[in-house]
């Protein structure tokens, strides 16, 4: 693409690769390990909109300390 190029006309339909399920974070996670990931340094609790009862622990940060 030209860098001076333009584009427009551009139209978001449903069930393009960017309409799905919002990820939710919810309450901080009890232990920052629930993440299991060893760079993790903020843990919550998360759950996909389209399913709320499917909970599952989310790294939110991997600030350096």
């Amino acid at each position: 693409m030209d860098p001076g190029s333009k584009m427009s006309n551009l139209v978001w339909m449903k069930g393009d690769s960017i309409d799905g399920p919002a990820l939710v974070i919810g309450e901080i996670a009890s232990n920052v390990d629930d993440c299991d990931e060893p760079l993790c340094s903020g843990c919550s609790v998360a759950w996909y909109s389209d399913d709320i009862v499917a909970t599952f622990n989310h790294c939110t940060d991997y600030t350096s300390y």
